[in-house]
Formats: structure tokens, sequence, C-alpha cells
């Protein structure tokens, strides 16, 4: 939400991160390094991985895949 200047509840899990919400390239910088910050532990995730996503479901997923694999 802080990113695309949308409230919380304005985003789902289906939101398309392009066409709802607006991401653009560096706006996916900004997201997947809080992510590898404030959630990894500053491990890195896979960019080839996080470009394939097109929902925020889909970024969930690859970040507890991640979680799962590192634990």
């Amino acid at each position: 939400a802080e990113i695309t200047d949308l409230e919380p509840e304005e985003i789902t899990l289906n939101s398309s991160l392009v066409e709802d919400l607006g991401i653009d390239e560096l706006h996916s910088f900004e997201i997947v390094m809080t992510i590898e910050e404030e959630y990894l532990n500053n491990e890195l995730l896979d960019d080839e991985k996080f470009e394939a996503c097109i929902t925020v479901e889909d970024i969930l997923t690859l970040v507890n895949n991640h979680i799962d694999a590192i634990a």
C-alpha cells in the first residue's frame, strides 16, 4: 500500500501487480528489497521468479516457498 498510494483494503490477493496496482520496475525493486530485509533476514529472492509474479498472491507464494527452502 505504501508503494502504490492505495489503501490496504483496496489490495487483494488477486490484485494484478501491473494492471491493478501500477507496479513498475522501480516499484518491483523496492518490493524485493523490502521483502528481503524485513522477512528474509537479507536472504536474496530469485529475480527471475519474482519477475514471473503477476498477482499479490504470486508474491506471497514465492516468499513462503523461499522461507520453507531456507528453514
